[in-house]
């Protein structure tokens, strides 16, 4: 039952894990229609049936270059990216660090006041005690 169980959660995990790569392929999230988007990609011009050989070659040109200017600010945001993910995860060990600093201070805090505690019921019986 729990090998089932185990596999049935591996397969949903799986499938939906390629269904959220296929619905971001194009490595921007899907945005709702009427809201414009926050990058720019360049305008192309329509071309009529009769141009000449030098026009297409000048459009061939611009996709050349648009294509070029895409994969450099890709590059560029990839870059970006690495940095991000390393200063996440130094700051990331920083806090990890910082925590458990934190769960010792917090124990050695309870201790303290526990030994204090005790302390003072020590006193109040030797108290009772003289008083009897």
């Amino acid at each position: 039952m729990s090998k089932k169980l185990t596999n049935l959660l591996l397969v949903q995990i799986a499938l939906i894990l390629i269904g959220s790569n296929i619905a971001y392929a194009d490595g921007m999230s899907l945005e709702p229609i009427g809201v414009e988007s926050t990058y720019n990609v360049p305008a192309i011009k329509n071309v009529s049936s009769n141009t000449t050989k030098s026009g297409s070659v000048r459009q061939t040109d611009n996709f050349q270059s648009a294509l070029f200017k895409l994969d450099s600010a890709q590059v560029e945001m990839r870059n970006n990216l690495v940095d991000l993910k390393t200063k996440y995860q130094d700051v990331d060990s920083k806090y990890q660090l910082i925590k458990q600093e934190r769960q010792l201070l917090k124990n050695e805090v309870k201790a303290l006041e526990k030994r204090i505690k005790n302390i003072d019921k020590t006193k109040e019986n030797i108290r009772k005690n003289m008083g009897e």
